[in-house]
């Protein structure tokens, strides 16, 4: 599940939250593990519960709470299968509610999707039948 976090105001009744959100965020920040990975025996993209990612305009925080999230070819801008011996981006997109994620092979933001919208998160590359290279 991907939740989204706004903060944009900042008042009194907020601050106590605010901060406390923060201190976790910085603490997830000093962390090296990756957030994205190939998960293993399939061909699809982990990306790692408790990642979070902050667009900045509009200025909003995603979070990933629960399960960490599968993404593989049904997230491909304009459908289809991964390719061989292509290489793809990941952007999470802004869709005015809870977000997604697109795969394109563009380095632009995805088909029907303005470059403010879309945030790029990272980027992988297939083998021979459009299998994810490790």
């Amino acid at each position: 599940m991907l939740i989204r976090i706004s903060n944009a105001i900042e008042d009194d009744m907020h601050q106590t939250n605010s901060v406390e959100m923060m201190a976790s965020w910085q603490l997830w920040l000093a962390s090296t593990t990756a957030f994205v990975g190939l998960e293993s025996g399939s061909n699809r993209l982990r990306v790692a519960h408790h990642s979070f990612f902050a667009m900045t305009s509009p200025f909003r925080w995603y979070r990933i709470v629960d399960d960490p999230l599968m993404l593989g070819q049904d997230h491909i801008d304009i459908g289809g299968n991964f390719k061989a011996n292509v290489t793809y981006q990941l952007f999470l997109v802004d869709d005015g509610e809870n977000g997604r994620f697109a795969i394109t092979e563009s380095t632009l933001a995805p088909v029907g999707v303005q470059d403010h919208q879309a945030l790029w998160i990272a980027q992988f590359a297939t083998k021979e039948s459009g299998v994810i290279d490790g």
